[in-house]
């Protein structure tokens, strides 16, 4: 069950000339394989407004690590993936990866 509630629905990517805030993608996305669930990756949205929220949406679960990318994306700019339970998160959000971090590699086009 969803625990975010917006009547704006998903937001839009950004484009190369578009800001995340200017398309109004915040707060961070968390992505995980998990493979005691049919649909191996899970993953939740913070949007972390109001500051101290705790409201958060749970994804529906994906098949693909590039469909949960693609879900994480059109919700915020920062969203991290981890592969298995002993690996580290990689970035997967838009723009350069923190420092010290790995990029996932994102094939746009194979989301489900």
């Amino acid at each position: 069950m969803n625990a975010f509630a917006s009547s704006t629905g998903p937001r839009i990517m950004p484009n190369e000339t578009e800001d995340a805030a200017e398309a109004g993608l915040h707060g961070v996305v968390f992505l995980a394989f998990d493979e005691s669930e049919d649909l191996h990756w899970q993953g939740y949205w913070d949007p972390q407004e109001p500051p101290d929220s705790e409201v958060v949406e749970q994804g529906p679960g994906w098949s693909s690590a590039d469909a949960a990318v693609a879900w994480g994306r059109r919700r915020a700019h920062r969203v991290f993936i981890r592969m298995d339970d002993f690996s580290d998160y990689l970035w997967a959000g838009l723009g350069e990866a923190p420092d010290g971090m790995s990029n996932f590699i994102y094939r746009k086009g194979l989301q489900e």
